[in-house]
């Protein structure tokens, strides 16, 4: 490799380059040891080694592979550089609802257990006016919610006896992180710090928090609820059963995972003889405090910073479009417009030394012009587009004009002979008779246009065009379709009956299934 004169090119053995690497093996090495020991396998229980990535291919990576599970024969089925790449593609789709996968098992748990910390208040006492309560004082309590190696997508209600609002604070690990570097998120396992927004009681209430391990491996708060007695409703309801005679109803019931708490309110319930309590819940706000990670405020300004880009990226692309579309049109045409080319017919001499001279400049301008707006293009286009378009035009319909003439003059000669063979019934007459004239109005014009369009030159704007032509062909195929309606509903009514069609029911569905593809 020269630059500036300079021979960069060197060369290195296998053994200087695997002293150079060994400080990146010993790390290579934890990273097998580690992965061993969280399969809670071991090497000869594993039956297939898969390796990725680009740097499977390194020679010692590979070897140091195939020692830390045994010296096994390593596999290396799928693409390397891709598979990573596919399997997030394969999660996305399957955790999407707008797109369809085969069922594949996913069995995903989090390498980190989550602990939840917070303040335990304790008793309480008056103060000396007697006019209030003192702030209780806490103690630091902590427990592992979700242990390490718990499955994802998973859900826990954990219930807190609290008067008013009080803090929650999330880290990895078993509870070595304190609550105040959870807090400041000073710590790198400190997952962040929520408050439950409690108003003041004056009791204890109990509150149940719901947290959420979730499908892609993050730990939130996601809601907290106040739970009390509705002791308005279980009145309402006992003066009611009273009126009645009824028993009173017992539509919500506490809900409780813990065994002995059921068994302690059915023994409790049919110890004092009542029918289980109603509950009223009243959702709480759970303000995250200190997660890591950009805050919200932060994370909608770049959101719209992105939506910017996007929106500035397209205007690049259209841009781009325009210009090449610009580009390709100057050389299209000035290789199209010359004698015995796709258009050299169309043109007359002075408009295409004029075209030429026109698309020279644009092609000049052009290229001192390449970072110029979208709308300067498509403005030049047209402006190119004032010579070369009618003549575009010509070629169009010099090409499509002569097939359009068939199909014109086999819709009303067709039209024609099923006229001649059908058998009018009561209304028909006057459809067949418009039917018919029409077919010789539309001939009469086909020949007139014909004559006028032999004394022109492909250099002259067409007289007979395939707007006409196209106009008169669908005027001759909808007057037959009202015309032949009533032949072919007949037609069919014959077939139902176990008559076969006659001859002309017959011409007239195949007439039309005819006129259906001609005009298709």
């Amino acid at each position: 490799c020269l630059m500036e004169d300079e021979d960069f090119a060197s060369r290195i053995d296998r053994s200087d380059f695997l002293d150079m690497c060994k400080p990146m093996m010993a790390k290579v090495h934890e990273v097998l040891e580690a992965a061993k020991a969280a399969s809670g396998l071991e090497p000869s229980a594993v039956d297939v080694v898969e390796i990725c990535g680009g740097a499977c291919r390194v020679p010692w990576v590979k070897d140091m592979c195939s020692k830390a599970f045994g010296g096994k024969d390593l596999s290396m089925t799928m693409n390397a550089d891709e598979c990573v790449a596919r399997g997030c593609a394969i999660q996305a789709a399957i955790l999407s609802s707008l797109y369809k996968t085969r069922d594949f098992k996913v069995e995903d748990t989090t390498p980190f257990s989550v602990t939840l910390g917070w303040k335990h208040p304790l008793d309480t006492a008056l103060n000396g006016n007697g006019d209030g309560v003192d702030k209780p004082a806490e103690t630091d309590r902590s427990a592992v919610v979700f242990p390490q190696k718990s499955p994802l997508n998973l859900t826990k209600v954990m219930t807190f006896f609290r008067r008013e609002a009080f803090e929650l604070t999330a880290s990895y690990g078993d509870g070595d992180v304190s609550a105040a570097e959870v807090a400041s998120n000073g710590h790198r396992n400190a997952l962040g710090c929520y408050k439950v927004d409690l108003p003041r009681q004056l009791e204890r209430k109990k509150v149940k928090v719901k947290a959420l391990l979730t499908v892609h491996g993050t730990f939130e708060i996601s809601s907290a609820q106040l739970v009390e007695e509705d002791e308005e409703a279980g009145e309402a309801e006992k003066s009611t059963a009273q009126d009645s005679g009824m028993p009173p109803a017992t539509p919500d019931v506490e809900d409780d995972t813990s065994v002995a708490g059921s068994k302690r309110r059915a023994s409790g319930a049919s110890a004092n003889g009542s029918s289980r309590k109603r509950l009223r819940r009243t959702d709480l706000v759970v303000l995250p405090i200190g997660r890591p990670g950009l805050s919200e405020a932060e994370l909608e300004r770049r959101r719209a910073e992105e939506q910017r880009m996007i929106a500035d990226m397209q205007e690049i692309v259209d841009r781009n479009a325009r210009r090449n579309d610009l580009e390709s049109y100057i050389l299209s045409m000035r290789s199209g417009i010359a004698a015995g080319e796709k258009f050299g017919d169309y043109i007359s001499d002075a408009d295409r030394a004029r075209f030429v001279e026109q698309l020279q400049k644009a092609e000049d301008w052009l290229y001192d012009h390449l970072d110029d707006e979208k709308q300067v293009f498509v403005d030049k286009l047209a402006e190119l587009k004032v010579i070369g378009g009618p003549v575009e035009r010509r070629f169009r319909e010099e090409e499509a004009r002569p097939e359009l003439i068939v199909a014109l003059e086999k819709a009303a000669q067709d039209s024609r002979a099923a006229i001649r063979q059908a058998k009018p019934k009561n209304g028909d007459g006057e459809k067949l008779r418009s039917l018919n004239m029409a077919c010789a109005e539309a001939l009469k014009w086909l020949s007139e246009m014909r004559e006028k369009q032999s004394k022109l030159t492909r250099r002259d704007d067409p007289v007979l065009d395939t707007a006409g032509l196209t106009a008169r062909t669908q005027e001759i195929n909808r007057l037959a379709d009202t015309a032949f309606d009533r032949q072919r509903e007949m037609s069919f009514d014959a077939m139902s009956d176990g008559v076969p069609p006659s001859p002309l029911h017959s011409d007239a569905g195949e007439l039309q299934r005819r006129r259906s593809l001609d005009v298709d």
